[in-house]
């Protein structure tokens, strides 16, 4: 990528970070990448295939649940909070169309109330590969990109559980999501659909350049998981999302 590309990239997410969340919070995202740092916690999910293979659409507590649609882009865009898409609406709808085939959208009443990215790789160039992969059984799914609207619990139990069954009909085996430290309701459906707490990434930003550091996570850790406060971003603006 060009050095003009990145600088419009960058504008054109400032630009949208004033817009949605205003100056402090932009400020404040600007200062974690020139200083800051950025936690998270891996998990590990293993799948059963269902009993009876999930079909979509699927109608669930009034949530119905279905592969995302091109005509759903506009729409999801606009609903990703800034900390898992930081990027200008544009930059958002072409990285997720990008992936289109992977995507799932819950609907309520015709409005959009969650997305979910399960991108197909788990490929030895991830920063967290040497930690999870002794853990996951192939083939393997990585969580990208889910979010629901406040006050949609309905709609973070459907896409978190009936959208990775629907995977499992397919034949997917394990699942692996990279959770913020500060979100606690997304580790939580986590644990409560079966997943494990295996790892623990740190990224730390000096002048803008970045260094991850992964290390595995002990029971007695993975326990303690999540009570830390942020060190690096501000409070998640969507809840529940996960990584």
């Amino acid at each position: 990528m060009t050095g003009l590309r990145k600088l419009g990239l960058l504008f054109r997410a400032l630009v949208f970070s004033l817009r949605s969340d205003g100056l402090r919070i932009t400020l404040n995202r600007a200062w974690v990448r020139v200083f800051g740092v950025e936690e998270y916690y891996l998990f590990v999910r293993h799948l059963a295939a269902p009993a009876a293979a999930v079909e979509l659409p699927l109608l669930v507590n009034g949530v119905t649940l279905r592969e995302v649609q091109d005509g759903d882009l506009d729409e999801v865009a606009r609903l990703f909070p800034f900390d898992l898409l930081p990027y200008g609406l544009r930059d958002r709808r072409r990285r997720l169309q990008h992936h289109l085939a992977d995507g799932f959208v819950a609907v309520r009443d015709g409005r959009v109330v969650g997305a979910a990215w399960y991108l197909a790789q788990v490929t030895p160039d991830q920063s967290f590969y040497a930690v999870v992969q002794p853990h996951v059984l192939l083939p393997a799914r990585v969580t990208r990109f889910l979010l629901v609207i406040p006050g949609e619990k309905a709609a973070a139990w459907v896409i978190s559980k009936h959208a990775t069954e629907r995977l499992a009909t397919q034949g997917v085996r394990t699942i692996v999501s990279r959770i913020p430290a500060y979100n606690k309701p997304s580790m939580l459906v986590a644990r409560m659909l079966g997943a494990k707490m295996v790892g623990r990434e740190v990224a730390r930003y000096r002048f803008g350049c970045q260094q991850w550091s992964t290390e595995p996570v002990g029971e007695a850790q993975a326990f303690n998981a999540g009570t830390a406060k942020d060190a690096g971003r501000g409070p998640a603006r969507r809840a529940p999302v996960a990584s």
